[in-house]
């Protein structure tokens, strides 16, 4: 329904009338969008955005090894057998 029933502009609509679309064009504020440039070298010097990368690689980390290696601990060193493990035993 959105599609038909929504348009872009008040001139694009088709089920209005022409002073109502006066009013929306008159009452519709004039804004000018200011494009600020993106500070990359504070956010590439910034300590939060550094913790965070070391926060992620050391997750990333942990969760590949774990995900890799802890079937081995446990087969090996615990001499958990991990083939066979059921909770309906």
């Amino acid at each position: 329904m959105w599609w038909f029933l929504v348009y872009d502009t008040p001139q694009d609509h088709p089920r209005i009338s022409e002073e109502e679309k006066k009013y929306i064009i008159s009452s519709m504020k004039k804004e000018h969008h200011v494009k600020f440039p993106v500070p990359w070298v504070k956010i590439v010097s910034s300590l939060p955005v550094w913790a965070h990368v070391c926060m992620d690689i050391a997750v990333m980390w942990l969760s590949f090894m774990l995900g890799t290696e802890l079937p081995t601990y446990l087969k090996n060193i615990l001499h958990y057998n991990t083939t066979s493990v059921s909770a309906y035993e």
